[in-house]
């Protein structure tokens, strides 16, 4: 079956002005809602949930700011409790509560 869809824009002379023939991009490269064009020549809209790929429930963003994250759905405050020589090994707790100092930890819930 033919390509039903466009993927190069030729001049009258034959100068080749647009070629989407080389695009290897899929769906799942793209930000959701956003459209692109296949190597056929196909519109198609992204399906990369760019939110939960780095920032997926359960994972923890740290800010200097004592406010919670404004994108994402719902993030909670997290406490870390833990002695400098617990810092130097890794070796961490938390709890849920206020953070204290100049770093604040958060938790995405949803």
């Amino acid at each position: 079956m033919a390509n039903p869809y466009v993927n190069k824009v030729k001049l009258a002379d034959g100068t080749t002005l647009i070629d989407l023939s080389d695009t290897t991009a899929t769906a799942s490269d793209v930000a959701v809602g956003k459209y692109f064009y296949t190597a056929s020549g196909q519109k198609v809209v992204g399906t990369l949930d760019v939110l939960n790929t780095f920032f997926p429930v359960g994972s923890i963003y740290t800010s200097t700011s004592s406010s919670a994250p404004t994108f994402g759905g719902t993030w909670e405050e997290v406490k870390v409790t833990s002695t400098k020589a617990q810092q130097k090994t890794g070796d961490h707790s938390y709890e849920k509560g206020t953070g204290t100092g100049t770093l604040h930890y958060w938790r995405r819930k949803a």
